[in-house]
């Protein structure tokens, strides 16, 4: 934060003999209360801190005094700073209060602690007192409007969540004590995105603790790249700690067959980060957004999340209608948010799934502006990437996207043909209904995990048998003979040729030949 930090110092320094009122913002845990002392007391002057939790009486009048002390402390030991710690729980906005009787008398009393400090520092400003106040909190939308106006805290610094080369020396200050720490900084910078500093200090705890339970087998300790694998499931980054979010853990290899699908995926988004140099010497910009569409029970959710696993990206999982609210704005808002922390916790990707009940053609319901109309007006203005501050210089368009979204439908039919464009959903991935080599390797898979006396040629009499039946389907064969065999015999030991072909004829493929004509149709015009 060697940018932040000289930003705050500038600002002290350009205003020695005057007032100055600056608000830190950003997640918690990225280090703003860490950078406020450590300026302060680099600075040489007076430090007064404030804390929201000093004030909790409930005698009338007295959080006033106690405040009016504290400013009558820092004129008095002037030139000082003022360091108000948790700021937004001081001085909330207006319309953060409840209902209940409790929290009207509390938020009177934040209204008027919020009036003495406008009022002590419009007159302090007034007398050109050399103090600095810095208000940490983790929004400025978090902080009334009275405070924010100009001539008080006009002054505003980010702080932003660490890059990888941050995340490197962050986690090389954490592990100096530690051999080969360069190695697994590297490493694991690399694959912390989102992480803020407290992050990484949890992961660094949490990676010596599997450590040590690894080590009390053969009584060798050594920090290795391993427990830190298995310490990232349990720490997860705080910039998209609330929104949905899977740890997905599947791979390529655990999805059988649909090699077209799986190479489309890996073209529009791995290459563009294991191969940046290459797309940045082409001048290609990736694919924005990836929609994949087909058959019910065909591995379109599993192909999103094995994208993830192997790119080693945070996975936002979204649902449609999770997004949706009775209040005006709200669901816009739920959209915003998405992406924002997306963008914080870049590289990632945002998972849409069942993306036909968020994106459904425009004016299709009566009046023709429902908030489902709303949310896709939002949604189109997120892709097209309105809010976004790109990382490159003007004009590299070239550069890998931070975001990239996948969404999948069953419907592509009655999706909004504005989402549908190129620049927004760049490219069309039909998951077609497996072949006979993709069913023999999805049941291989299966049968993998059962205890079975199948051969290869029984094998491959199943997937020639089973046309038409989806991937889903195939998995509930193999559950269904497994089914079958302990009816036969509950103390049986392994499953054989003659319970699958009665589980085939308890589930039956519901994949009609109009359902593959419309698909089919629908990727040569698509």
């Amino acid at each position: 934060m060697e940018k932040e930090a000289e930003s705050l110092w500038n600002l002290i320094q350009e205003s020695k003999n005057s007032l100055c009122a600056v608000i830190l913002y950003g997640l918690a845990g990225t280090g703003k209360t860490l950078l406020a002392n450590y300026t302060a007391k680099k600075t040489g002057r007076a430090i007064i801190r404030i804390q929201s939790s000093d004030f909790s009486s409930k005698i009338f009048g007295r959080n006033e005094q106690l405040l009016s002390q504290k400013l009558k402390q820092a004129k008095q030991s002037q030139p000082s700073i003022v360091i108000l710690d948790d700021f937004h729980f001081l001085c909330p906005p207006v319309n953060s209060n409840n209902n209940n009787n409790t929290s009207v008398q509390e938020a009177a009393t934040k209204k008027r602690l919020t009036r003495s400090l406008c009022n002590a520092i419009d007159e302090l400003r007034s007398e050109s007192c050399p103090i600095i106040f810095i208000g940490i909190c983790d929004s400025p939308s978090s902080i009334h409007s009275d405070i924010r106006r100009s001539g008080r805290f006009d002054q505003s610094i980010e702080i932003n969540i660490p890059t990888t080369f941050q995340r490197r020396s962050m986690l090389e200050a954490i592990l100096h004590k530690i051999p080969n720490n360069q190695l697994l900084s590297h490493y694991v910078s690399d694959i912390t995105h989102g992480f803020v500093a407290a992050d990484l200090k949890a992961l660094c705890n949490e990676a010596l603790l599997q450590c040590k339970m690894r080590s009390a087998t053969n009584n060798t300790f050594s920090l290795q790249i391993s427990d830190f694998d298995k310490a990232c499931t349990f720490v997860r980054p705080s910039a998209i700690r609330h929104v949905v979010v899977e740890v997905p853990h599947v791979k390529w290899d655990h999805i059988g067959g649909q090699e077209h699908a799986k190479q489309s995926l890996r073209e529009a988004v791995e290459w563009q980060i294991k191969h940046a140099d290459q797309f940045r010497r082409m001048h290609i910009r990736p694919p924005r957004g990836i929609l994949l569409y087909g058959p019910p029970g065909c591995s379109k959710t599993m192909m999103a999340k094995a994208l993830a696993t192997e790119t080693k990206c945070n996975f936002l999982a979204v649902r449609g209608p999770e997004l949706f609210s009775k209040w005006v704005g709200e669901s816009e808002r739920a959209v915003r948010d998405v992406f924002k922390r997306a963008r914080q916790a870049a590289p990632s990707i945002i998972f849409f799934d069942e993306i036909d009940a968020l994106a459904v053609e425009r004016g299709a319901a009566a009046g023709g502006n429902n908030v489902g109309d709303r949310v896709l007006s939002q949604l189109l203005s997120e892709l097209d990437g309105i809010d976004k501050q790109s990382q490159g210089k003007p004009g590299d368009e070239h550069v890998h996207n931070d975001v990239t979204v996948v969404a999948a439908t069953n419907r592509p039919d009655i999706l909004d043909k504005a989402l549908m464009r190129p620049g927004r959903m760049d490219r069309l991935v039909y998951v077609s209904p497996p072949d006979v080599k993709s069913r023999f390797d999805i049941i291989k898979l299966q049968l993998n995990k059962m205890a079975h006396d199948l051969s290869s040629e029984e094998i491959g009499l199943l997937a020639s048998g089973s046309d038409g039946y989806s991937g889903a389907e195939l998995v509930a064969v193999c559950r269904e003979a497994a089914y079958q065999a302990l009816r036969q015999n509950i103390e049986i030991s392994c499953v054989s040729m003659c319970h699958f072909e009665l589980a085939m004829r308890n589930v039956k493929p519901r994949i009609t030949r109009e359902m593959l004509d419309f698909y089919e149709a629908f990727n040569k015009t698509g």
